[in-house]
């Protein structure tokens, strides 16, 4: 259980303190998405909650859904955040990410 501790402590190290914060906000406005993956660049969660498994279709209702959560999300943290919904067959998935600065242009 020890190293269990070890390692959450240096994986969350990696994370600045305002992309722990909107991991942290994400998870918790969170409703049946699962975070599929987390890292330092994105967060990516995703759901068949409400698709179709015979017609390979996504619902409707996890579409409205995605679209609420990035909202959430977006209006907290307006200039931190970039986002992307994605359907393939019944999933949906939803990519939030840090934004890019655009110091090089």
């Amino acid at each position: 259980m020890k190293h269990i501790k070890l390692f959450e402590g240096f994986v969350n190290e990696e994370y600045t303190p305002e992309w722990k914060a909107i991991i942290d906000f994400v998870k918790k406005n969170n409703s049946w998405f699962d975070v599929e993956e987390e890292n330092d660049e994105q967060v990516l969660l995703t759901t068949r909650e409400n698709g179709n498994v015979g017609s390979e279709t996504p619902g409707q209702k996890d579409k409205v859904e995605a679209r609420r959560i990035f909202k959430s999300v977006s209006d907290k943290f307006p200039k931190q955040v970039t986002g992307n919904l994605e359907e393939v067959d019944e999933f949906v998935y939803l990519y939030i990410k840090k934004a890019q600065s655009n110091l090089n242009k």
